[in-house]
């Protein structure tokens, strides 16, 4: 059904066609879904109108005069502009449509992200508007991930990599899904792949971008993240070091995840070690995430080029750390910790990934009185 009939059918008056966004006659929730279903048909049938290939284009008329449609049709507001009129459970059925909608437009590519611009972010500057669809977005994700729907969060990731880490919008995403996947306490009578975090495991190799998001974002300064998100990014370091870290080269996330995560990262893997609190589960999770820890740096150093990942700071600092925890080097939570370290620095050497003095964390080992074969096998063997 063509646009401009759409609009003379809810009502929009003159005005509207001249590019003011008067308000249409507003449906009932009874309408709901056929109002959301026709809706995205009109964006389908907009964007193939105006072939659509760059943000510019979305600025056309009719694409205009189509985010009132969207207002009242798909994301259904209410009088306040600001919360929807559905009911809980047609809340859910939306999210359902909106990604069989994305799984459907999956194979499109630039397109598909035209789709999600106009959708999403079609009210940029009207904060009130804006602030509605985004909300309705970051509950989106969370679905997107068990639909599953991993193309709409590659859109995502885009969308948040152009709008940098300065709004809020990538935190609330991403702790969205750390809250919804990876809050649960583990239970020994559930496997790993029947846990509710199991879901994440695809997206890593699926939307490596999304997947970088939740390794920098929710581990930058956390002191005592969950466990099951540990057992998500230890299962991503291992099967998929190489595209994320392709994606960690670049933007600005590059810079939070050196400076911040990164040295966070290195603190857990090496300062959690097994104690007589822990349970077996945890251990084995522990033992997988610093596995994939080596697993990153050779990644890194096949697609990093000069980019150095491991500096001398932080070994000092985690090393200062794992000393200040027990008796001496011989304690066991002691001597697996400086073990876990030692094997990172060694492959970071080795791998030409490291920055900083060797000379310096020798001087940190030696004053701390620490005594450990592999981190004098690495002060005494010349590097090149």
């Amino acid at each position: 059904m063509p646009i401009d009939g759409d609009r003379r059918r809810g009502g929009l008056s003159s005005s509207a066609a001249s590019g003011s966004m008067a308000a249409a006659p507003r449906r009932q929730a009874g309408d709901f879904p056929a109002c959301a279903c026709d809706a995205l048909h009109q964006v389908g049938k907009a964007l193939r109108q105006q072939n659509t290939k760059s943000r510019s284009n979305l600025m056309s008329q009719n694409l205009l005069d189509l985010q009132a449609t969207l207002d009242q049709d798909l994301f259904c507001l209410g009088p306040d502009r600001r919360t929807t009129r559905l009911s809980p459970i047609q809340q859910l059925k939306l999210l359902e449509l909106l990604c069989s909608f994305f799984q459907e437009k999956c194979e499109e590519g630039r397109q598909r992200y035209a789709f999600f611009e106009l959708i999403f972010c079609g009210r940029e500057g009207e904060t009130v508007l804006h602030e509605a669809r985004i909300g309705l977005l970051v509950k989106l994700c969370s679905l997107a991930v068990q639909y599953p729907c991993h193309s709409l969060l590659v859109d995502v990731s885009l969308w948040l990599n152009k709008i940098g880490l300065v709004k809020p919008y990538a935190s609330q995403v991403v702790a969205t899904v750390v809250e919804h996947f990876c809050k649960q306490p583990l239970t020994s009578g559930n496997s790993q792949e029947e846990a509710l975090y199991s879901w994440l495991y695809p997206v890593a190799t699926t939307a490596p971008e999304f997947a970088a998001f939740v390794v920098v974002l929710p581990l930058r300064d956390s002191r005592d993240p969950p466990i099951a998100l540990i057992a998500v990014v230890a299962e991503w370091l291992c099967s998929a070091s190489k595209p994320i870290a392709s994606t960690l080269l670049r933007g600005e996330l590059n810079k939070v995840f050196l400076a911040e995560s990164f040295p966070n990262i290195i603190r857990i893997a090496c300062s959690s070690s097994p104690n007589e609190n822990s349970s077996p589960l945890v251990d084995d999770i522990i033992c997988k995430f610093h596995t994939g820890l080596l697993h990153f740096i050779l990644a890194w150093a096949d697609v990093g080029a000069n980019v150095k990942l491991l500096n001398d700071t932080t070994i000092i600092t985690v090393m200062e750390s794992i000393a200040s925890s027990g008796a001496d080097s011989q304690m066991e939570t002691t001597k697996i910790g400086l073990d876990r370290l030692a094997q990172l620095l060694q492959i970071a050497v080795a791998c030409k990934c490291f920055n900083g003095s060797l000379d310096s964390i020798k001087h940190s080992y030696q004053s701390l009185g620490i005594s450990h074969d592999l981190f004098s096998f690495i002060f005494t063997t010349p590097t090149a």
